[in-house]
């Protein structure tokens, strides 16, 4: 850099810190920019990065009723006891099945009056074999026999009342909370868990369920168990898919949502922020036209001052991009964050965390910002006659 630019860069600095407002201005729509393009890659990578722990390709879940959910899947005692007995027909290798009933239910504490609407699964033995990591945090498993729940640590978390032997309303009895599991899914832990059985019981269900997984040992015989129940004779219309694709269907509801509101909201917010760019750089240039008019009559380059004038404009975007990035690190360094599905009401539990992929994309908006806003004035400083600026006032 020559000597006269260098001249031109401390003037152009010097000049901005008379124009606090409008500098102020530009760093806040930067730093927003910045901010909001961060949170959202945090919630997109973040989402997609869940299917990594949430189910396994070597375990089926079997919907039946032409159900893709399991809400609204509906599967008899004789429909369940087909479907395993085709899967140990298809392979020669052990299988786990475990039917379950699920529901949305509000729950209510004996001793609040707080409500929330969760998810209610009823299992066997069985389902905690198909979870990976499954456990028990706190207390104990329930007995099947008895109106005991146990309730997964997001849920019990977000709701002390939902603590190790307190009550809960499920149907028309009372039910003793034994114990709080991790999943190991980061899906499954905003559930309430009890024995099959005693709430179909509780709920009028007959012998109804509503899912059955199937585990395997590999993704093969998975494969076979899934093209020999497709080609079978039941009488209702199964949808079958591996765990992974299931919760991955979850997903993308979740993620085409944000896709639908936050894209749109961030070219809105860039537009917005280039133009309240280009107003402040604008107001700034007009207060010092007479300066920038004399430095060109006695010799200044046009480009240089041009030049300088848009740094102007790219230094202050950056720094705003920097405040959003220190916020980010500081707010979202090691943040728990959870969505919940409208269908089945459960969360989806992920971990938001800052990446230099998240930072990059951020200044890349900013830069946007910085020259959709800051080249028209400088352009206009260039042009602008040198007469014309010394005689306005």
């Amino acid at each position: 850099m020559s000597s006269t630019d260098l001249h031109i860069a401390v003037w152009g600095l010097r000049s901005a810190l008379h124009r606090p407002y409008e500098v102020a201005t530009i760093v806040a729509g930067a730093a927003s920019v910045a901010l909001v393009v961060m949170i959202f890659l945090m919630l997109r990578i973040g989402l997609s990065g869940v299917l990594n722990k949430a189910g396994a390709e070597e375990i089926l879940i079997v919907l039946g009723n032409g159900a893709t959910s399991e809400i609204t899947s509906s599967l008899s005692t004789q429909e369940v006891d087909f479907i395993a007995a085709e899967a140990r027909q298809a392979v020669q290798a052990t299988i786990i099945t475990s039917p379950e009933m699920f529901t949305n239910i509000r729950l209510t504490g004996a001793d609040t009056a707080e409500t929330l609407l969760a998810a209610l699964r009823g299992v066997s033995a069985e389902a905690t074999e198909l979870r990976r990591q499954w456990r028990i945090t706190n207390g104990r498993m329930f007995q099947p026999s008895r109106r005991e729940v146990i309730v997964g640590n997001s849920l019990a978390g977000r709701h002390p009342w939902l603590g190790i032997d307190r009550t809960i309303a499920l149907g028309e009895a009372e039910w003793r909370i034994v114990g709080h599991f991790d999943a190991g899914e980061t899906v499954a832990e905003s559930e309430v868990w009890g024995g099959a059985l005693l709430l179909q019981d509780a709920f009028h269900r007959g012998d109804i369920y509503q899912s059955v997984r199937i585990g395997t040992t590999n993704v093969f015989d998975a494969m076979r168990i899934k093209n020999n129940l497709s080609g079978g004779s039941l009488r209702t219309t199964i949808l079958i898919k591996n765990q992974r694709e299931y919760y991955a269907d979850q997903i993308s509801e979740l993620t085409g949502f944000i896709d639908l509101v936050a894209i749109p909201g961030i070219v809105m917010l860039v537009a917005a922020t280039s133009l309240e760019t280009l107003k402040s750089m604008h107001t700034m240039m007009e207060a010092r036209k007479r300066e920038m008019a004399i430095m060109r009559a006695i010799g200044f380059p046009v480009g240089g001052i041009a030049m300088g004038v848009f740094i102007q404009g790219i230094l202050a975007n950056l720094f705003g991009g920097a405040i959003a990035v220190v916020f980010a690190l500081v707010f979202f360094g090691d943040f728990q964050a959870s969505l919940l599905n409208h269908i089945s009401f459960n969360d989806i539990v992920f971990s938001l965390s800052v990446e230099p992929i998240h930072i990059a994309a951020a200044f890349f908006g900013i830069l946007i910002t910085a020259v959709l806003g800051g080249a028209p004035p400088a352009i206009a400083a260039a042009r602008r006659s040198i007469a014309m600026s010394l005689r306005e006032q």
